[in-house]
């Protein structure tokens, strides 16, 4: 496979009078179209992202975006130290479109105590001997690393991604292992099969093994200069898909990780009323904001453990973006309906936190709000529409 052509592109704000790009340091032609006020360049396929720099003519200024160093012009800049990109890890799988490689390089941070470096990690695949992101269905390639954020495009074309310090794949020496034994923890879907882990072990630490809930245990590929690891875990991406990581040597402070690869059902605290002659159990919490998923009692004696799910997103974006779940809270209920009443000496259980839960008189009314109604064991049919390749 060879690259045709490299492009560069984009559309000036009012602010700014015209646009310079250069090379190599040489000097590129680039049409400006007026009424647009787009911009566009095509060059060489043996042109890299690293050669490029834009020069961008302000009113009082001039601002220079430096693809090489990460150099932007606009202050806060994670500037890539001189020589420290390496490939150490390359893995060949036949369930990858192409062989997977991981690119490590340090990044100069200007902090209260001074500049620090900071060791940075990209999941990257070769293509034509050269790292980065590669997407077929349109045949085009985004270089590693991605020092520069872009914009995101509206119709999901695959080569836009965030820089390695916009989404914690990088160390900053605060709480870097404090979750579990690994630091810039990142996980990026291939396709409908695999996802690829990647991170930096914790001091002490050899190795990680990871057991995936679609899959066998899996050693990850791990580097001793960097001590950066890669791994491809099996995954289907369905609601409750996860892989739990387990160090190997060491003793860190938490020695395994679990991360979700799909949706998850997770017991929310509730307060509750018995209703209908004690066959339901009306259950009431603060949802957040995200969707119900369904409620299951589970009896023990005169114990019944009642667990109130909702639906929480994967840790990560298909494209390795981290989820974010908002604190909103919104009033969310349900109807429990049971198969018999409950008996007056039984004890309601919250599965979230283990205690001991007594009923409220402080619920709204059953006709102020409109409560789905489930029976023990049933999760609501919710529809997984998330699109993998």
């Amino acid at each position: 496979m060879e690259f045709g052509n490299t492009v560069v592109a984009g559309i000036l704000p009012a602010t700014v009078r015209g646009v310079e790009l250069s090379a190599g340091g040489r000097r590129v032609r680039v049409t400006i179209s007026h009424d647009s006020r787009a911009f566009l360049a095509i060059l060489a396929g043996s042109v890299r992202r690293q050669d490029l720099a834009l020069m961008f003519e302000r009113a009082t200024a001039r601002q220079t975006v430096d693809f090489g160093t990460g150099a932007t012009g606009a202050g806060g800049d994670s500037r890539m130290v001189a020589r420290s990109m390496t490939t150490p890890i390359v893995i060949r799988d036949a369930r990858a479109p192409a062989p997977l490689a991981l690119v490590t390089y340090r990044v100069r941070e200007a902090t209260v105590h001074g500049s620090l470096t900071e060791p940075c990690a990209e999941p990257t695949e070769l293509i034509g001997g050269e790292r980065g992101v590669y997407d077929s269905r349109w045949g085009d390639f985004l270089d590693a690393p991605t020092l520069v954020a872009l914009p995101q495009f509206t119709d999901g074309w695959r080569p836009s991604g965030e820089t390695a310090s916009s989404i914690g794949s990088c160390l900053n020496g605060i709480e870097d292992f404090s979750d579990g034994p690994v630091g810039g923890l990142g996980v990026q879907r291939i396709n409908s099969q695999i996802v690829v882990v990647h991170g930096f072990l914790a001091p002490g630490i050899t190795g990680v093994q990871i057991v995936a809930r679609s899959g066998p245990q899996i050693q990850a590929v791990t580097d001793s200069v960097s001590r950066a690891f890669l791994a491809i875990v099996p995954s289907t991406g369905h609601v409750g898909d996860q892989l739990r990581m387990t160090a190997i040597g060491g003793h860190p402070k938490k020695p395994t990780e679990t991360v979700a690869l799909g949706d998850q059902r997770l017991p929310q605290p509730f307060q509750y009323q018995l209703r209908n002659r004690r066959r339901t159990i009306y259950v009431a919490w603060d949802g957040g904001g995200q969707p119900f998923a369904g409620a299951e009692v589970t009896r023990n004696g005169d114990r019944f453990v009642v667990a109130v799910l909702d639906l929480f997103p994967p840790e990560f974006a298909p494209d390795g973006t981290p989820y974010g779940v908002g604190g909103v809270g919104t009033y969310s209920c349900a109807n429990i309906h049971l198969r018999s009443p409950l008996f007056h000496h039984a004890r309601i259980i919250d599965a979230s936190t283990g205690r001991r839960v007594g009923p409220s008189k402080l619920l709204p009314g059953p006709r102020r709000f409109r409560c789905p109604n489930v029976k023990p064991g049933e999760h609501v049919d919710i529809p997984w529409s998330k699109t993998l390749r």
